[in-house]
Formats: C-alpha cells, structure tokens, sequence
C-alpha cells in the first residue's frame, strides 16, 4: 500500500527514471469508485507524469493486453460513420 501522495511520486519517477515498463489500471472501480480517468487526471494534475509518460504506459497497456486489437471489420462498425483508422482501442477523458 502506498501511504501518500510523495510516496506515489518516488515510486513512478523510479520506475520512469530507470525505464521500467508499466501500466496504470484501477482495481475495482465498482467498488472504490476510482475510475482509470480519474486516476490519470490526478497524475497529470499533480505533475507525477506527463502526457507523454502516461501515453507510454497506455501503449505499454496495450501491448500487454489479451484484448485482440486486429483491425475491425466494416461489418461489425456498419453504420458507426467514422473512420475506422480514427478508431481508438480505449476511450480516455482527461480533465487537466
């Protein structure tokens, strides 16, 4: 368990600094109410990481993920009316 907010910090600028690969997920969020929006938001707001190192851990997520993120056939988006290169495999909202 993390204690607090400079532990937090210490924890992912080591991680960051020695270029350890890792994920930003939320366990729960059902339950805790913590969404991964939410926790993102927070890191961005406390300058614990940047767009740039959050973005990292996302394709880190992603590259992790058991999720098969081949391409999406024109059948299974008829009617969507976007271009499915546009199409992001998550959805993010930021608030900074």
């Amino acid at each position: 368990m993390v204690r607090n907010a400079a532990e937090m910090r210490f924890i992912l600028r080591s991680l960051l600094d020695n270029g350890v690969p890792f994920t930003l997920s939320t366990d729960g969020p059902e339950m805790l109410g913590s969404h991964l929006r939410d926790e993102v938001s927070m890191l961005l707001r406390t300058e614990m990481m940047s767009l740039d190192e959050v973005g990292r851990a996302i394709e880190t997520a992603h590259g992790a993920s058991f999720v098969d993120l081949a391409p999406i056939s024109p059948e299974a988006t008829a009617g969507v009316g976007a271009d499915l290169d546009q199409l992001a495999p998550i959805g993010l909202e930021i608030e900074v």
